[in-house]
């Protein structure tokens, strides 16, 4: 008599099912994959533009305590900051300001000038406010006029 020696093993069904449910696992993990790195791209995004509008706000605020005397010429589409002995000149262009041999990447939605709480379309400011186009954040800096200023005429 031949004696059978049961082996244990799984069954062809138990098998399929363990590679479907590996499968699913697999197809999961590749559109969680997918989401964190469109959500990443746009971390990256944000970070670059808070990282821009913090650093023009700084070297406007640093501007405005260097120099006593701030222009815009609307002609030239230009920003100068001056004092007796330096001056600096700010470029305007459609997304981004230039000066020295550098610039700010900021995609301008609006940029206004005021002096005395008044808007200005051109010639002596001390405040100035800039609207980013993606994120609809400002960027807003001015400098408090102090006696000289008032003595030197600048004021109007």
């Amino acid at each position: 008599m031949i004696t059978r020696k049961k082996v244990q093993a799984f069954t062809l069904v138990e098998m399929i099912i363990v590679l479907i449910i590996a499968s699913l696992i697999v197809a999961l993990s590749f559109a969680v994959l997918n989401i964190v790195q469109r959500n990443l791209g746009n971390i990256s995004n944000e970070f670059l533009s808070v990282n821009s509008r913090n650093l023009l706000q700084s070297r406007l605020e640093a501007n405005f305590m260097k120099y006593h005397e701030s222009y815009y010429d609307e002609h030239e589409q230009q920003i100068i900051f001056k004092n007796k002995i330096d001056s600096i000149v700010y470029g305007i262009h459609h997304q981004f300001l230039t000066f020295d041999n550098d610039s700010i990447d900021y995609n301008f939605k609006k940029i206004y000038f005021l002096y005395k709480g008044d808007t200005i379309v051109d010639g002596p400011f001390d405040a100035i406010g800039i609207l980013q186009k993606e994120s609809a954040k400002k960027t807003f800096c001015y400098r408090i006029n102090d006696a000289k200023a008032y003595l030197n005429g600048t004021e109007n």
